[in-house]
């Protein structure tokens, strides 16, 4: 998780130096939504499993 936090931070630096504010909103909102989909299965898969009592 630390590297994929870093990236994203690196990224939203690279966004504030090259883009303007519109560039950067729109890739934070594709990394927002990839992290909601990718979440979402993953709470799935964590329901699925079996409880280990």
């Amino acid at each position: 998780m630390n590297k994929a936090m870093y990236a994203i931070y690196a990224l939203d630096v690279i966004l504030f130096y090259i883009g303007d504010d519109e560039v950067a909103d729109a890739a934070n909102q594709q990394v927002k939504d990839l992290f909601d989909t990718k979440s979402e299965l993953f709470q799935n898969e964590i329901q699925k499993k079996p409880s280990q009592d």
